[in-house]
């Protein structure tokens, strides 16, 4: 059979539906899956259960009807961390996170031998496919922000910063293979056969799930993480007043910083939904894959996703300056010619948003003067200094009680004084005026902490590990004041 021309299961349509019901105010079951084919041991193939002579009670689903208050309890009553140690056969010696309140049916989906192929792939049953549905609105209960799929391993996940296995079994071929058929689109899994690393996303329910495919060792896994389709609002971040400010800005380049897991995606999405909300401004977003999705407000966005959309960001950026641009926000500068064509966007008077994975705001700058070969820097400096307009560089922290984590941030602003240094890179001089900018809106890291020490927000050992510099904010503590660093 063609590639491509198969329908898809209806176990998955049958997925994709109760996914939408989860959410909605009913107690109806979802609707009935009609019977699916079967593989042919000699050909591979899906064929209708009709060219058989006795109907096949091995594709029965174990689930047949799942309302959407069995649902809601599956989540509900999600369970605590435990503390019996790690799945059997995972190889961790770390306490599990139960995340679901019902083992022996969300555990089937990670066990089981395929019945189905679609498009080379092991097809989840239907009850297989309601699994990973309960399997993920569950970890979204949970609050956890990414799971990790990998063979060998049972499902883990990560929460305030910490990674856990599950009391899942452990992944086998077959189990990955019904993983890749339940999260892919038709498209995806045609661009997958191809390559070893690819992102994507999936729409789910109140959320997004955003994916990228690997492969490790010959053998494909998973790193999904979740966001929810709630834009939150500027004021609830907790950064300072300052960050508001750049979104009020006609044009320029402003950069949020942070290492993987920083909350960079949450900031940027908050201030292009402030902006949305506030001015009547056309945004285009530029992003790789898609993972807040925007409703256009006072202002119109147009998202953009790499691969579906556009082939690169340079591409992108360039096509984009021919669409009428107020806003652009560019998912990553990875690259000269990503960094390059940024700096244009800002320079022909749009004002552009993007991140870069970077500690510290001075770093931030030396990053994008170092995409570029040594003659092209004098050059970018100017420009740099011409155009940028801010540097939030941020870290999540946990709280006291260990339950949550917010945002806690230096913030760079480039005033007149720091574009003349700036032209000069004199790097130590920016971060001088940064320490003791407080009164132009920018904030150091050791400040922003010491404030949130004092508000009992943070203990003192969370701030030395957040801290970029920990012996400054110690010696502090020990009523050692030391250079213009609070």
């Amino acid at each position: 059979m063609a590639m491509g021309s198969e329908p898809k299961p209806p176990a998955l349509q049958a997925s994709e539906a109760l996914n939408s019901e989860f959410f909605k105010e009913t107690t109806q079951p979802a609707a009935a899956v009609p019977k699916r084919g079967r593989v042919k041991p000699e050909s591979k193939q899906i064929v209708p259960d009709s060219q058989h002579d006795a109907p096949d009670e091995t594709l029965a689903p174990a689930v047949t009807s799942v309302t959407v208050a069995d649902a809601v309890e599956a989540v509900e009553t999600v369970g605590a961390l435990r503390q019996d140690g790690p799945a059997a056969g995972s190889g961790f010696d770390a306490p599990t996170l139960d995340i679901g309140a019902r083992p022996n049916e969300v555990a089937c989906a990670f066990s089981g031998e395929a019945v189905h192929q679609y498009q080379g792939h092991p097809v989840p049953t239907t009850a297989q496919a309601i699994a990973f549905d309960m399997f993920f609105q569950a970890a979204m209960a949970h609050q956890v922000s990414d799971v990790h799929f990998r063979i060998g391993y049972p499902p883990l996940v990560r929460k305030n910063g910490d990674l856990y296995p599950t009391n899942y079994p452990v992944m086998d071929v077959e189990a990955m293979g019904r993983l890749s058929v339940w999260l892919n689109t038709d498209a995806n899994l045609r661009l997958a056969i191809n390559r070893t690393d690819l992102d994507f996303s999936k729409p789910f329910g109140q959320c997004r799930l955003r994916i990228n495919m690997l492969y490790e060792m010959g053998q494909q896994a998973f790193v999904i993480r979740l966001i929810k389709a709630h834009i939150p609002p500027l004021d609830s971040l907790g950064l300072p007043d300052s960050v508001r400010y750049l979104t009020t800005l006609r044009a320029g380049l402003v950069i949020v910083a942070g290492k993987t897991g920083s909350g960079k995606s949450t900031t940027l999405a908050s201030m292009i939904e402030e902006i949305n909300q506030q001015k009547a401004k056309h945004i285009i977003t530029l992003e790789d894959p898609v993972e807040y999705a925007f409703t256009s407000k006072r202002g119109v966005v147009t998202q953009r996703q790499l691969g579906a959309d556009t082939p690169s960001f340079p591409v992108g950026i360039r096509q984009a300056l021919r669409q009428d641009p107020d806003v652009l926000l560019i998912g990553e500068i990875r690259d000269r010619d990503t960094a390059a064509t940024a700096i244009k966007a800002a320079e022909m008077g749009v004002l552009v948003f993007s991140t870069l994975h970077t500690s510290e705001a001075i770093a931030t700058f030396d990053r994008l003067v170092h995409f570029f070969e040594p003659h092209e820097r004098d050059h970018i400096q100017q420009q740099l200094a011409n155009c940028l307009q801010g540097i939030i560089c941020q870290k999540l922290y946990k709280h006291p009680d260990g339950k949550h984590r917010s945002a806690v941030a230096e913030i760079l602003l480039v005033t007149a004084a720091v574009r003349d240094y700036l032209l000069q890179n004199d790097l130590v001089e920016i971060q001088r005026l940064q320490e003791e900018g407080r009164h132009a809106g920018m904030l150091s890291l050791n400040a922003a902490l010491l404030k949130l020490m004092q508000q009992k927000k943070i203990t003192a050992e969370e701030a030395l590990r957040v801290a970029n510099h920990p012996d400054q904010i110690a010696n502090r503590l020990k009523g050692i004041y030391q250079g213009a660093s609070y």
